[in-house]
């Protein structure tokens, strides 16, 4: 009977330790499982962040060389219009030179078309006055009466060279805007002119990429950005492109 009681404790206390051992065994494999799903969110998480970053570091690039290309352009814009300035105030001092005085004013009127203030043509113009008597001064003010058309295509060639690069600085809107109402070009003849401005200027970037018969992939991107900032249609662009290549001969 004894025996019997005592080899019942035994079973029962090695399905104990069985059942335990059971359970141990589950414990840690749920353990296992979880430190496996935790280091997976962990490597998932890392990605994604990595990825943002990655993401954030490309804008950042981009946004830099954005700026860059904005800031050249802008310089490009304000050297050119000095080189020019710098070209009409040369001239100006040649005609005086020779004493003519009638093609010196000329330029000096091209000058105050780019910078109305600009000191050295307003000097050269006094130096003007200074040297004829009371009838050139009277032929000077009759040249000043230029015919409306003529400061139209002035205005025009000036929209061509704020335009030629793209969408114009705020320096060189603020300067276009001066200068049409300097010329007493209407808003009306400005809308008009515009258009044509814009399609002329793409143009002429087109002609330029297709010279050696093939665009790169930066003139393929230059090409697409132009065409946002002149408003330019994939149609229009198609047209032009077609016709520039005939002329070219590819």
């Amino acid at each position: 009977m004894q025996e019997e009681i005592r080899q019942k404790n035994e079973l029962s206390k090695k399905r104990a330790e069985e059942e335990s051992r059971r359970k141990a065994e589950e414990e840690e494999q749920r353990q296992r499982e979880a430190e496996e799903r935790r280091k997976r969110e962990e490597e998932a998480k890392k990605k994604l962040e990595d990825e943002l970053q990655k993401r954030r570091e490309e804008e950042r690039i981009k946004r830099q060389e954005e700026k860059i290309l904005q800031q050249a352009k802008e310089e490009g814009n304000r050297t050119a219009a000095q080189q020019k300035i710098e070209e009409y105030l040369h001239r100006a001092k040649e005609f005086i030179v020779t004493k003519s005085y009638e093609g010196a004013i000329t330029e000096v009127l091209k000058v105050s078309l780019l910078d109305p203030e600009n000191a050295e043509a307003r000097h050269i113009e006094q130096l003007i006055q200074d040297e004829k008597d009371s009838q050139f001064r009277t032929q000077l003010q009759e040249a000043r009466r230029i015919p409306h058309q003529v400061y139209l295509d002035t205005y025009n060639r000036l929209l061509q060279l704020a335009w030629k690069e793209g969408t114009p600085t705020p320096d060189a809107q603020i300067l276009i805007e001066s200068l049409r109402h300097s010329l007493q070009v209407t808003q009306d003849e400005h809308s008009s002119l515009e258009p044509a401005v814009k399609s002329e200027s793409y143009a002429g970037a087109l002609r330029t990429a297709w010279q050696d018969g093939t665009l790169s992939p930066e003139e393929v991107t230059h090409l697409e950005i132009l065409r946002g900032e002149l408003v330019i249609s994939a149609d229009e662009h198609l047209a032009s492109e077609q016709k520039i290549r005939r002329e070219l001969g590819y």
